[in-house]
Parts: structure tokens; sequence; C-alpha cells
């Protein structure tokens, strides 16, 4: 069972390619008006469109209990690596910033 998870999108830089990112709530020790979020995983091969993406993602977000959507979100991957994302969000609005 993942913690207040948020699904978003990832547009790979190099390939022109979007991902559906998976982030699952992190908490900071002691009280805090922001809520940590770390990436958990993304959809590895993406697709060629943004809509194509955001399907996936939706369908993503219901395949783990009903996700936050937060498609409004691009995080820019240069597709090296593992996407490992830490973002900061305020409960049940918008993103603030990165971490």
């Amino acid at each position: 069972m993942l913690l207040n998870p948020i699904v978003a999108l990832l547009s790979n830089t190099a390939t022109g390619r979007w991902h559906p990112i998976l982030f699952q709530e992190a908490p900071l020790p002691g009280e805090t008006a922001l809520v940590r979020h770390k990436s958990t995983r993304h959809h590895t091969a993406g697709f060629t469109g943004r809509e194509e993406a955001e399907a996936a993602a939706k369908e993503l977000s219901a395949a783990v209990g009903g996700a936050r959507l937060e498609l409004a979100m691009v995080f820019d991957w240069d597709g090296v690596g593992v996407p490992a994302i830490v973002h900061f969000f305020e409960p049940a609005t918008r993103a603030v910033a990165p971490a």
C-alpha cells in the first residue's frame, strides 16, 4: 500500500519521449506544511506523445488505488540513469518546489 501516491510526467529531453512517474510520500521528521514525496517508479519505455503518457498515468493511478494526478507537472529528465526525484507538495493542492 502506498502512502499518498501522486502521478506526474517525465519528459525525456534526449529522446522526446514521455513517461508517467509515481511518487510516494516520505515524510520529513517533525511537522511541516510541505509534504516530501520520492519517486518510486516510472514507465521505462515511455510514449511518443504526451496524450499517450497521460492515459497511461491515469491507468497507473487506478492500479495503485487512486493516486492523485498532477499531469500538468512535468519533470525534465536527460534519460541518463534512474530518474530519482524528491519533490515537495502542498497537501492535496499544487506542487511547490523541487528538493
